[in-house]
């Protein structure tokens, strides 16, 4: 057992078996050992119980002080108890430890503070399936884990953690690892083994004592008790401390990994883990299906499942020098602490100082949801703290524990529509994260989306529906509960109608307001795509049916949907719009060929019509000889730039622009302007202006307002300030005799001003008769 007087973090090295590597039936290689083992470990992160040593990470990647007193032995029934409520409380959450001995003990202060460590070997590696060593040790083996042994059986048993106890118990009452003397199977000839190797160990203990560690050492599993009826037996005292003051082991691990030590660097440092030179690993024959023959000794490894502490001097240090100060929080007085936030996302998500802040600001805030919901959404405009964001996507999603029941109502098993289409897709959802690329994450992926899909009988699955769940799975993995109230709340908030089974009504109509919102921004640009044809059909529609899911991936989504879930329905668009921006040095002076090949170059953009389009391209392409070298384009967009520039287009374009008649009720404001087909949006250039926009800009003198009626009507009343152009072609039209007439000839006048490239300009809604229930804009003339 050890002791530790100072909280700190520990290492434990584990090595993966890949030696039946395979491929599965839908031709894709089966997952690595390791990132079966990823998918497997937020389900032991989520453990959390008094006397355990919570897990806080799990790293795939190419010492302590012996407790020197006696005790006593209320002190031995103290750490017994403490030691058997953490193995009953793995074995009701279904954990069997299959690894447990001694120095799995630690006495975090004094012996009213045990915690319990290693516990999850066993079920990270599937019962030591995907481990080579096996997960036990040899002192404190039980018989039947010895038999399975022989028959190459690693599985343990929740009645081999009970033999585990009762070993450990007999050390804490002898004073004395048996280690050293153990020579037998049952606890007469464990005693009589030690008295020969010790004669003067005493056993310090009661005929109850003697009577439960005979229970707990029967030969037979059967026979031993459970760990709740030992415990039973005899309760220790309730003593919990906590754990580095108010800080969560979760805040404290992130701040320690901010602090600039990496826990490879540290093991390779102390020679925890040896590198070795691939070249020399290398078999000598590798035949069909990943079967390697020869030189194994090379890739031999040993495993120790002893935890290496890692040093935590450098947090302290650092956490120590920040003034006190800023750990007051006080939200009267927030607005005037301004000195970071003018700093980038990424240098902000690496200060030790502000995210420990943070961290404690938001982590106030959500405990006080949803009573300060107005506050936590003002805090969270200026960042969200990667630890607390899956708890504050929930607040901000309009959720409640409540709701989140409603998972539970359906049956997932039976089979469904989806199912091969699901089939397909869920192993290729975000496979550069090692945690969806778990066999793990692919169940609970399935699962999570045919529960929404039965929830929603009008809604079907659409190619992308995965990468759009895929966020919200991997925040809230070990509740997917909580993960389908957050995706059934954003599509009913920011993609109302998508996945009905003809959604193409409520596609196009998006795809047209973009364009009109180009049109208004970037008029240049938005001449310039037309004329060559450029359709935003050929590449925005996996940005908007997926809210940018399937082509950003999850570092750069989160900051993404972080500002995103403080916005309404309407926002996607200008984050298109600033995608746009960003690539308009390129576009502006591409060719339809050209621009094809800008927007295949960013992820997303892969279904398989897309590509056989592209092909069809890069023949006619290739016929030019054009050099390739002119259109190619880095993936990697500057999100800081697209989040600060749509936010920036957001609030100074009119609401009344992004009108959608299918859009949801998610609106800054009620929009109520005339509902046009598909076919009629796409005759106008330029988005729509309602009255009350009109009126709020006319006031505030930020509008050149452009009357295209005849000089008689203009003289007779018109618009303060306004001018008048009457329409005409080549030639001059008659008078203008029906509303109709004058709202055609308005967007004719906005395609005009857009052709030479004046920005902003869009139409009134209902022309000058819309304003008639106000006075103060007319000037009249009688």
């Amino acid at each position: 057992m050890v002791l530790h007087n100072m909280i700190q973090f520990g290492a434990v090295t584990i090595l993966g078996n890949d030696s039946e590597k395979s491929s599965g039936n839908n031709g894709i290689p089966t997952a690595s050992s390791s990132t079966r083992m990823l998918g497997r470990f937020p389900r032991l992160e989520s453990l959390s119980h008094p006397n355990l040593c919570p897990y806080v990470d799990l790293i795939r990647s190419t010492t302590f002080v012996k407790m020197l007193f006696r005790l006593s032995l209320k002190q031995a029934l103290r750490i017994s108890c403490s030691i058997l409520s953490a193995v009953n409380y793995l074995h009701n959450n279904n954990i069997v430890l299959g690894y447990l001995s001694l120095d799995s003990i630690f006495c975090v202060t004094d012996v009213d503070d045990i915690r319990v460590g290693q516990y999850g070997l066993h079920w990270l590696s599937n019962g030591g399936r995907d481990m080579e060593t096996f997960i036990a040790s040899p002192w404190y083996i039980s018989p039947e884990r010895l038999y399975g042994l022989s028959q190459k059986q690693k599985l343990a048993l929740r009645s081999s953690d009970i033999w585990a106890f009762g070993i450990i118990l007999l050390e804490l009452l002898l004073f004395n690892s048996v280690s050293v003397a153990v020579d037998g199977s049952a606890l007469s000839p464990l005693l009589e083994a030690i008295r020969v190797a010790r004669p003067k160990v005493v056993l310090n203990a009661n005929a109850e004592l003697t009577a439960l560690l005979e229970l707990t050492l029967c030969v037979r599993p059967s026979q031993r008790p459970k760990a709740k009826k030992v415990l039973a037996v005899r309760q220790a005292d309730d003593g919990d401390s906590e754990f580095l003051g108010s800080r969560s082991v979760q805040e404290s691990y992130f701040l320690w990994k901010l602090s600039g030590s990496s826990v490879e660097n540290i093991l390779l440092n102390h020679g925890i883990i040896k590198a070795s030179s691939p070249i020399n690993m290398l078999p000598h024959v590798v035949a069909e299906d990943f079967c390697i023959y020869g030189n194994s000794v090379s890739r031999k490894c040993f495993s120790t499942f002893q935890i290496f502490g890692l040093p935590s001097n450098n947090l302290r240090e650092r956490l120590a020098a920040i003034d006190k100060d800023q750990f007051l929080i006080s939200f009267e007085l927030e607005r005037e602490r301004k000195a970071k936030l003018e700093l980038s996302l990424i240098v902000k998500e690496k200060d030790i100082e502000y995210q420990a802040r943070r961290m404690l600001v938001l982590s106030h805030l959500i405990k006080a949801y949803p009573f300060k919901k107005d506050l936590l959404r003002e805090e969270c405009a200026t960042d969200i703290p990667p630890l607390h964001r899956g708890a504050i996507w929930f607040a901000l999603l309009n959720l409640t524990p409540l709701k989140v029941e409603n998972f539970f109502q359906y049956d997932t098993y039976p089979e469904h529509l989806s199912d091969r289409q699901l089939m397909v897709d869920i192993p290729r959802c975000h496979q550069y994260d090692e945690l969806m690329a778990s066999p793990s994450a692919h169940c609970k992926l399935k699962r999570l989306l045919k529960t929404w899909l039965l929830a929603h009988p009008n809604y079907v699955y659409w190619q992308g529906l995965d990468s759009l769940a895929a966020p919200f799975l991997v925040l809230n993995f070990n509740d997917l509960s909580k993960a389908f109230a957050c995706l059934d709340s954003f599509i009913s908030l920011y993609l109302y109608d998508f996945f009905l089974k003809d959604n193409s009504p409520v596609i196009q109509e998006y795809l047209a307001v973009f364009y009109h919102l180009l049109a208004f921004n970037d008029a240049e640009l938005y001449t310039h795509l037309t004329q060559m044809d450029f359709l935003p059909e050929l590449f925005a529609i996996p940005w908007f049916l997926t809210c940018f899911a399937h082509v950003l991936p999850f570092h750069k989504l989160f900051h993404v949907w972080d500002v995103l879930l403080l916005a309404d329905s309407s926002f996607p668009l200008f984050v298109g719009l600033a995608i746009m921006e960003q690539l308009r040095q390129r576009l502006i002076f591409a060719t339809f060929n050209d621009a094809i090949l800008l927007f295949s170059s960013l992820p997303g953009n892969k279904n398989s019509r897309l590509q056989f389009f592209i092909v069809l391209l890069f023949r006619n392409y290739m016929l030019t000889r054009r050099p390739l070298a002119s259109v190619t384009l880095s993936s990697d967009l500057n999100i800081e730039r697209i989040i600060q520039d749509s936010q920036s287009m957001y609030f100074s374009v009119p609401s009344s622009c992004t009108f959608r008649s299918h859009s949801s009720s998610h609106l800054r404001v009620p929009l109520s302007l005339k509902a046009y087909s598909v076919e009629e949006l796409k005759e106008f250039s330029c988005p729509r202006l309602s009255p009350d926009d009109f009126l709020r800009l006319f006031d505030a003198s930020s509008i050149l307002i452009i009357d295209i009626r005849t000089q008689q009507e203009f003289s007779r009343e018109s618009l303060a300030g306004s001018v008048n152009y009457p329409y005409g072609d080549v030639e001059p039209l008659d008078m203008i005799a029906t509303a109709l007439k004058i709202a055609q000839n308005a967007k004719h006048v906005a395609n005009r001003c857009i052709l030479a490239g004046y920005n902003r300009v869009c139409i009134l809604e209902g022309g000058i008769e819309s304003l008639r229930f106000t006075e103060r804009c007319f000037n009249h003339s009688f």
